[in-house]
């Protein structure tokens, strides 16, 4: 199976802030210089808590509350991989969604795709060749029924299913 891996959507909650801080250790300033906290606000953030995760939290929620809908995963990805800051590890750890896959032929389509819903513009074209494939597939049904059920197939009593 190989691993496939994309930045997550969205915001950050602020516990994942918070695990994520309790990791960060001492760079907690060059990171927020990355997100562009003001450096004002890093030393009053440092000034306030004694503890570094604390810090380094303060300054993730202070990013979180300014930046609103571009506090994104993406953003805070980008500026753990900084070269300044370089925490490849916590990026993966906090920002990506990890999901298992497994090799394929190419061209083979996976069961749960294909058996699942249909939607956007093809849904009308597989809604009716599905129903044209299932009408079809009851006929044969019902002919190879009353084939089964003529006591002398010869004669072609039932012989015309129509």
């Amino acid at each position: 199976m190989e691993e496939i891996s994309r930045v997550n959507d969205g915001i950050p909650t602020d516990e994942e802030l918070e695990e994520l801080a309790d990791q960060f250790g001492q760079n907690w300033k060059k990171l927020g210089r990355r997100l562009d906290v003001p450096e004002p606000k890093l030393e009053e953030i440092d000034h306030a808590h004694d503890q570094i995760s604390e810090k380094g939290y303060f300054m993730l929620k202070y990013w979180k509350q300014k930046k609103g809908s571009a506090a994104t995963y993406q953003a805070l990805c980008d500026a753990l991989k900084h070269k300044l800051v370089q925490r490849q590890d916590l990026a993966e750890k906090f920002c990506y969604i990890h999901v298992r896959s497994r090799h394929l032929p190419v061209g083979h389509i996976q069961e749960e795709r294909a058996t699942g819903e249909v939607t956007g513009a093809s849904a009308g074209v597989y809604s009716e060749t599905s129903a044209q494939h299932q009408d079809n597939s009851s006929r044969v049904k019902g002919h190879l029924k009353w084939k089964s059920l003529d006591p002398n197939p010869e004669r072609g009593i039932y012989n015309s299913c129509g």
